[in-house]
């Protein structure tokens, strides 16, 4: 039983998880704020509670006064918030690297200004993942990819709006 108790101790939020995280975490704030500075005038951060739990705070000022929860952000804060701490995480995990880096309707929060500056972070996610999937309506999102894929489907049956097909076309 001291065994079992000692590993449910090491394993929990407050074991060795957060004792690694709390170790590399000004180096996944550091990366975070390094892939966001290239596109947003916004910094994040994550910072560690007392209990364990990880918050994460937009701010535009350097001494953090106007600093917000990521929940109370807008949805392309949000958006490119999440892909920067996904990237940084990734940066620092020991785990194998996946190939595949796939963005589904995230773009669609985006307005057109920053939807131009997504062609750096395209550019970069590239470089980083043998294959990068993006999924959007956004017409505009096809200007930055080397392939597109467009679904659509053909109604034959006027009365019956389910009845079709679906053409798919890759150029």
């Amino acid at each position: 039983y001291k065994k079992y108790s000692i590993y449910l101790q090491s394993v929990d939020k407050q074991g060795i998880p957060s004792k690694i995280i709390a170790k590399k975490l000004a180096l996944i704030n550091h990366r975070i704020n390094s892939m966001l500075n290239n596109i947003v005038e916004f910094k994040l951060e994550l910072y560690l509670k007392s209990n364990s739990d990880i918050k994460e705070h937009v701010f535009f000022k350097e001494e953090k006064t106007d600093s917000l929860p990521v929940s109370m952000s807008s949805g392309s804060q949000r958006f490119l918030g999440s892909l920067a701490i996904r990237q940084a995480l990734q940066s620092v995990s020991s785990l194998s690297r996946p190939q595949l880096f796939i963005i589904d309707e995230g773009m669609d929060s985006l307005d057109q200004n920053k939807i131009q500056s997504m062609s750096t972070v395209l550019q970069m996610l590239k470089n980083k993942f043998a294959h990068v999937l993006v999924i959007s309506h956004n017409s505009s999102i096809k200007d930055f990819c080397d392939y597109t894929i467009s679904v659509s489907k053909t109604i034959n049956d006027t009365a019956n709006k389910e009845i079709g097909f679906t053409q798919i076309e890759i150029s």
